[in-house]
């Protein structure tokens, strides 16, 4: 599935642990195949007021998301972290 840039959308992530934690954020950047994430992390810092949530990892070989976003039930004053989860477990939400 493809999205844009402001679509909402949700997915969850486990990380390894025992439980699932859902996520709801906005698409805040396309990051083409090939591309390293941090040079898009470095790029949108100027644009937005986000935590880091990612540490990096290796350019995909297709284009995947940025996104900005929170714990599903965060508050809505809380600063947003800034996530580039797998494109397969993203969900649009309206």
């Amino acid at each position: 599935m493809k999205f844009k840039i402001n679509d909402r959308v949700k997915w969850e992530s486990g990380a390894g642990r025992n439980h699932e934690v859902e996520k709801i954020g906005t698409i805040v950047a396309i990051v083409p195949a090939g591309v390293d994430f941090q040079t898009i992390e470095g790029a949108l810092q100027d644009k937005h007021r986000f935590r880091r949530a990612y540490g990096g990892g290796m350019p995909r070989d297709h284009e995947s998301y940025a996104v900005l976003g929170a714990p599903s039930g965060a508050p809505a004053y809380a600063t947003k972290r800034l996530y580039w989860p797998r494109v397969s477990l993203l969900e649009k939400t309206s």
